[in-house]
């Protein structure tokens, strides 16, 4: 019998839980205390009333200042057919023609980050695209970058054994996070052993998760300024490591809201799903994919698609040479599998209105796939480059699409 989970949080968190901090109590320091008297005085001791009366003399009256009502974004998701068909713009990335390997929208839509292979990344202000922020302090290719949910932050993982935090707004390094090891003296921050997997900001920015190994790391994360300093400083502490029993090879979790569960890709081809607040393994799915999965996607939902709590109980995996299959974490059934192998790594994407799923080919085409319907056939193509990498908006129905000769091109339903 399956053991059931959900994504969305529905126990309450545990009184060892890492997200349930104690009170802080404020010390009474010896002789301040303030006592109650328990009789009013008669005022016998007090001096006499000088004045009686002081009439107001002056005019001048308080002006009370009305708060304004944050402007709410009239834009809604169209409800209609809405799949990406028509190119739009295309945006060149890279002087170098270095491929691009991940790509991420900001909650708005406002900005798009892009990693690069050329060891740097690029923070894009859309739609034009002319204002960008370049992200430089990596030693190897990037393979994962992530938005926060204010948009300030970006998180980067690159092939150097190294995570990145970075402002968004200047491209300053932020927090450059450590491993700490245990077998060094005093427990020293040193480099990464191996490769790290997926760095993602987690239960909505509280915490940094970052896959190592076998290992899942969980930072705790605070950014601050200081006051004789434009530079925006970050502290990181981490304060919890997980083992599981193979090596992680992909990683995913919800930031948008509060979820406790962590879906991982094993080495040993199957899927594990992990819940922090009873700190064990809530769901295992033995043999998801032929090889080692490569990529895990949760749907994090957007704040202008309603969605049904049951629709982010969807995860979705791939892996090299096998189908793009979605689950069904309350049953650990596979629901849906979508027939397109690849013999590289690529990173297929499910729309924002959880109706259409694109995968790239390498017949230099995407295919777009209908989630809804009963059949798995391949709905359209849009033919462009050799890409790696594609991702919907969270805001319209666009789909960005980035390629190997470091350009990303954008497509629209109209």
């Amino acid at each position: 019998m399956v053991q059931k989970c959900l994504l969305t949080a529905t126990t309450p968190l545990l009184n060892l839980s890492q997200w349930k901090s104690p009170v802080e109590t404020i010390p009474v320091i010896k002789g301040t205390e303030r006592r109650k008297s328990k009789a009013k005085s008669s005022g016998y001791t007090s001096k006499p009333r000088q004045q009686m009366f002081k009439p107001v003399t002056s005019t001048k009256t308080k002006k009370t200042e009305v708060k304004k009502a944050p402007k709410k974004d009239p834009y809604v998701y169209p409800n209609t057919e809405c799949r990406p068909k028509f190119e739009k713009n295309k945006l060149s990335v890279s002087d170098r023609l270095s491929p691009v390997h991940a790509l991420a929208y900001s909650r708005d839509s406002d900005m798009l980050a892009v990693g690069l292979a050329d060891y740097s990344g690029v923070v894009l202000r859309l739609p034009s695209g002319s204002k960008s922020v370049p992200l430089v302090g990596h030693k190897g290719p990037l393979t994962c970058v992530r938005w926060s949910t204010l948009a300030q932050h970006v998180i980067t993982t690159a092939a150097d054994r190294s995570c990145k935090v970075w402002d968004a707004n200047s491209g300053s390094l932020i927090t450059d996070i450590k491993y700490r090891d245990g077998n060094t003296k005093n427990c020293e921050k040193v480099e990464f052993k191996k490769d790290t997997i997926g760095g993602h900001f987690y239960y909505i920015d509280k915490f940094i998760l970052l896959a190592h190994t076998n290992e899942l790391l969980l930072f705790k994360h605070h950014v601050e300024k200081p006051k004789n300093s434009k530079r925006v400083a970050g502290r990181y502490q981490g304060i919890c490591v997980s083992s599981l029993s193979h090596n992680i090879t992909a990683l995913s979790c919800c930031n948008s809201f509060y979820s406790t569960l962590v879906v991982c890709g094993l080495s040993d081809k199957s899927l594990s799903i992990y819940d922090y607040n009873k700190e064990e393994e809530a769901l295992r799915i033995p043999d998801a994919h032929s090889r080692a999965p490569h990529h895990v996607a949760t749907v994090d939902g957007s704040k202008y698609v309603p969605h049904s709590p049951d629709t982010h109980n969807l995860i979705m995996s791939c892996s090299v040479m096998d189908d793009v299959k979605l689950w069904d974490v309350r049953s650990g059934q596979c629901i849906k599998s979508f027939n397109k192998q690849n013999r590289v790594a690529t990173i297929p994407s499910i729309s924002t209105c959880v109706r259409y799923l694109s995968v790239p080919g390498e017949d230099h085409a995407v295919h777009m796939f209908d989630i809804r319907g009963s059949n798995s056939n391949v709905v359209s193509k849009i033919q462009t480059d050799n890409i790696l990498t594609t991702v919907f908006s969270p805001k319209y129905p666009q789909l960005a699409v980035g390629s190997t000769g470091g350009v990303v091109t954008f497509y629209n339903d109209r």
